[in-house]
């Protein structure tokens, strides 16, 4: 990864044209997040030069909900029931997730074509949500796996959880076609001090923010 003054990005998705993406870490925001708290995901969605464009954000059920987003409303933010995965070939929707161990996925196809993230727990990772969304993503777009680039951020890593969830959704990735796969290799829980791990430090860990979107005259510089 690479650090910035606000946020982090990936080199494996800065070289996908057509794509923005960043990763705002420890305590991004307050770990019990509601509808109230989304013009906070607003407020930092300014922070990387994204103002104007339609948030959308997972509601995050530890399930294999998979959601499509269309339809630009211009400003604001919105969250999507019952989903876990969110999927857009759409410009100017900014896609977010958040993490406090858990694993973001982020789906890029080259050329901008489609963009997903996944937020990968233990339960989403046991039902394949990684593997589904990449199937969906492909079927739905009309695109080719081979050609997306995914790319793990922060999450809590075989070191610090029984579970390799790292080594499984990477597993998945290939088993649904994808072979650009980059995995940061950042635990959370051994890194609580740059990144909330709620395995370490509870609810007092905060959670982190994912983003991923397709470019549009108005986020290029994202």
């Amino acid at each position: 990864m690479i650090e910035r003054r606000t946020h982090y990005i990936f080199p494996s998705l800065s070289k996908v044209k057509g794509i923005r993406h960043a990763f705002i870490g420890k305590g991004a925001l307050p770990f019990a997040f509601s509808r109230s708290d989304m013009v906070l995901a607003g407020l930092l969605a300014s922070v990387i030069n994204a103002k104007g464009m339609a948030i959308v954000l997972a509601e995050q059920v530890h399930g294999d909900g998979v959601a499509r987003v269309s339809g630009r409303a211009p400003g604001g933010a919105r969250m999507v029931a019952g989903a876990d995965a969110l999927l857009t070939g759409t410009a100017g929707i900014l896609l977010a997730i958040r993490s406090a161990d858990c694993l973001p996925v982020f789906l890029a196809h080259a050329g901008g074509g489609a963009v997903g993230l996944v937020h990968a727990g233990r339960e989403g990772t046991r039902k394949k949500i990684t593997e589904k969304a990449v199937r969906v993503m492909a079927g739905s777009y009309g695109l080719e796996p081979a050609d997306i680039t995914a790319a793990i951020g922060p999450s809590i890593g075989p070191c610090c959880y029984e579970v390799d969830l790292w080594e499984e959704n990477e597993r998945q990735l290939r088993a649904a076609g994808v072979e650009r796969i980059s995995n940061c290799g950042v635990c959370t829980a051994c890194n609580s001090d740059r990144f909330s791990s709620y395995r370490k430090e509870g609810s007092s860990s905060g959670l982190m923010l994912s983003f991923l979107c397709i470019a549009d005259e108005m986020n290029k510089n994202l």
